[in-house]
């Protein structure tokens, strides 16, 4: 019986819980008889033992306080891990769109006679914008040559999603407005992209970036909204290189011109090889200096050649409201490129915290679809017939007047 009380009180006292305020007890009570001996002061005696006490609870308590601390780091850490998993998981998610699709294409070039060297032989195009600017009009009707095995890559309108197009040209990607205006899924998207295009071609993703801004979209939207439309394309720009490593030459197009009061009559009157002429200005130098005044030396030099034209369509041009829409045509085309010029003084204006992207040239493109035309002056007077009138044209003038915004070189 003996023996199993030792036992239980033995073990009893391996647990810390219990050994240590006995310890405590048994070395005070120890301490404080040798003191009350070597004094014979009770009260000095209590006195060793109360500051015994108190220095003993002082160390519990420490330990106390840090095993709690412990504790809430290790609880912490592994909500931590949790939330870094489902934050994971979101992102994997929500670009699992994006990485299917440019899987899907990687394994149709590779698959392709061209091989695994092809993802390098052509050029890479990225096509970004606001929803409705014309991104892919502007690429089905560029006179680019699609595979028939890859035609389905060929959407027949816009999307949510960002597609992949496949031709003998060029691979392009025509991304959803939502890239262009980032919001939080779409955000997550077009990291993605920019992640995959890094991985698969790293000595060189993009040979381009093109940005389109639609005509009507520019006469309508005030002067405030146009400088946001700038500051938010910079962002994209400076999230391409950084994301990228390279700085990729950017080229914006603004497209529907056809919308324009006086572009139907201008260019239906035109020799047809004409029409398919550069409309917009080229940069070859990488520094230009304050790129907002050198697009507007080059859009006056392309007003003044319209000016040239048109003094020999005024003068053949039988119809008096054709004649009055030509004559109107130049201030339209003016009026545009100033409000143009507000987004491209936001998108690329010097900074000593970032590098001025490249802009590589700007154009005007059309790709023919319901005639109606929008008008810069009329809008900026508040006319409220500035975006309704419409001009009848035949079937044959419904084409893509201006099917290259480049010619003889990129971006095609």
């Amino acid at each position: 019986m003996s023996t199993k009380f030792l036992a239980k009180l033995l073990a009893l006292l391996k647990d810390p819980r219990v050994a240590l305020p006995v310890a405590t007890g048994v070395g005070t009570a120890v301490v404080a008889g040798g003191t009350w001996f070597a004094t014979r002061s009770w009260i000095v005696a209590i006195a060793v033992a109360l500051a015994i006490a108190l220095v003993v609870l002082i160390l519990i308590l420490l330990r106390t306080l840090r095993s709690e601390e412990r504790d809430e780091r290790l609880v912490g850490g592994l909500e931590g891990a949790r939330s870094r998993e489902v934050n994971k998981g979101e992102i994997d998610s929500s670009g699992s769109g994006i990485r299917s699709e440019f899987e899907a294409a990687i394994g149709d070039i590779r698959g392709s006679r061209l091989g695994a060297s092809g993802l390098h032989q052509l050029p890479w195009w990225l096509f970004l914008g606001s929803n409705g600017s014309g991104k892919t009009a502007l690429i089905r009707s560029a006179g680019l040559e699609v595979p028939a095995e890859f035609a389905h890559r060929m959407r027949a309108g816009a999307t949510n999603t960002c597609s992949i197009i496949l031709t003998n040209q060029a691979v392009i990607f025509d991304t959803p407005g939502e890239f262009f205006d980032s919001g939080e899924q779409a955000s997550a998207d077009w990291s993605t992209l920019l992640r995959l295009l890094r991985k698969h071609r790293s000595g060189g993703p993009l040979e381009g970036l093109v940005v389109t801004l639609s005509a009507a979209s520019l006469s309508t939207t005030s002067l405030l909204q146009l400088e946001e439309v700038g500051r938010r394309m910079r962002r994209r720009f400076n999230e391409v290189v950084d994301a990228l490593g390279f700085d990729v030459p950017i080229y914006v197009v603004v497209t529907q011109i056809d919308r324009v009061q006086g572009f139907l009559e201008f260019i239906t009157s035109i020799a047809p090889e004409r029409s398919r002429e550069v409309f917009g200005w080229t940069n070859d130098r990488r520094d230009i200096g304050d790129v907002a005044q050198a697009h507007r030396r080059a859009t006056r030099l392309v007003i003044d050649q319209v000016d040239q034209i048109l003094t020999e369509l005024l003068v053949r041009e039988p119809d008096p409201i054709r004649a009055r829409n030509l004559y109107l045509f130049p201030q339209e085309l003016s009026a545009l490129c100033d409000r143009a010029e507000i987004v491209i003084r936001n998108a690329f204006a010097p900074s000593v915290y970032d590098e001025v992207p490249f802009l590589r040239g700007l154009y005007f493109t059309s790709s023919m679809r319901d005639g109606s035309t929008v008008s810069s002056v009329a809008t900026s007077l508040g006319q409220p017939w500035a975006a309704r009138r419409s001009i009848e044209c035949s079937r044959d003038q419904r084409r893509n007047l201006l099917h290259r915004p480049v010619s003889g070189g990129p971006p095609w």
